[in-house]
């Protein structure tokens, strides 16, 4: 069976509008969270991908 794909922003991304704020995503600190209590969760059903990749949306 195919697993889903998660992406999480990582805590402290900033943004280049507002130049020296860091800012964090509170729902991927939650999905965090719970992925931390359910360790096999994660790793039977979910790719979890990273969400560095830059701005998606303009």
């Amino acid at each position: 069976m195919a697993k889903d794909t998660l992406f999480l922003i990582a805590p402290g991304f900033e943004d280049p509008k507002f130049p020296g704020t860091r800012f964090v995503c509170p729902h991927c600190n939650q999905v965090e969270g719970l992925l931390a209590g359910f360790p096999d969760l994660a790793a039977r059903w979910i790719f979890i991908g990273s969400g560095s990749r830059g701005r998606v949306r303009r």
